[in-house]
């Protein structure tokens, strides 16, 4: 990772004009102002809040960042928050300070042209990607690893870039799960036994309302469909999952079918274990 410490002459001289430092700090500043100032606040003391002297290169780069995101403007020596700024800092909904940082990050047009080209897909590693910032988007030599590293924070702050053990991924964070079953390539298998662990839950459920004289069969049922997961489980490699379906059916007949519910809960953690969703 770069040192976001490092000069904004070296990195941007007179060439493109970015973000050099990411979202969270470019924030920060904003956050400042918001709080120390009601939203309006001279850039010396926002400067000495940060802990930086108003003409240090640290702090003209984050005020610099903060303004290509759209969370602060200059208003001659002072600095005021936009409204973008205030819906991330001071949201009046669950999902309004998100969107508002997703909107932060795509306020750099590099940024969104770049995110939608690989959407859906992983980001080539750091030296590729900083020769297509190069070749494509000409950013010097001087700056390319500063932007690469702005690109990728910010994403990551922002919820729309997921990193897991491969690299990086231009996906949404809430939409893991997506991933994970693209990375295992949508087999077939795969679909068929999470309608059967569906399958599973709702037998339970039925269990309960059904009528004495089918509870026999519905039990038999469930028999059947937690074999037929035991062995898809196997064939995915599904290890803890595969031990909580065995141990389940197990105990089928030995106790109380009602009771079986519980163990379903051991059946979902080891999904999570072998999909890395803990």
């Amino acid at each position: 990772m770069v040192n976001l410490q490092m000069s904004t002459k070296k990195t941007q001289r007179r060439g493109i004009r970015f973000p050099m430092f990411p979202l969270g700090e470019a924030l920060k500043v904003a956050r400042t102002v918001y709080e120390d100032g009601g939203g309006n606040l001279s850039q010396e003391t926002t400067a000495e809040s940060l802990g930086h002297s108003v003409k240090s290169s640290t702090f003209i780069g984050k005020v610099s960042s903060a303004k290509h995101y759209g969370l602060i403007i200059s208003k001659k020596k002072n600095l005021e928050v936009t409204s973008l700024a205030k819906e991330i800092l001071r949201p009046t909904s669950k999902d309004e300070s998100e969107a508002g940082l997703k909107k932060a990050f795509f306020n750099f047009e590099i940024f969104k042209t770049i995110y939608e080209r690989f959407k859906d897909a992983y980001i080539p590693k750091q030296d590729i990607l900083e020769n297509i910032l190069i070749r494509e988007y000409g950013f010097s030599d001087a700056s390319k690893e500063a932007v690469y590293n702005s690109f990728i924070e910010s994403g990551k702050y922002s919820n729309l870039i997921l990193e897991n053990e491969k690299g990086y991924f231009c996906k949404e964070k809430e939409e893991k799960e997506d991933i994970i079953i693209r990375d295992l390539g949508l087999k077939a298998n795969l679909i068929e036994f999470f309608d059967k662990i569906g399958s599973l839950k709702m037998i339970v459920k039925l269990y309960s309302y059904c009528k004495e004289e089918n509870k026999d069969e519905i039990i038999s049922f469930f028999r059947d469909i937690i074999l037929i997961a035991i062995e898809l489980a196997t064939e995915l490699k599904f290890l803890a999952t595969t031990m909580s379906l065995k141990i389940t059916s197990d105990n089928v007949g030995k106790i109380p079918f009602e009771n079986i519910g519980e163990y379903i809960k051991y059946i979902e953690d080891g999904i999570k274990r072998d999909l890395n969703l803990e």
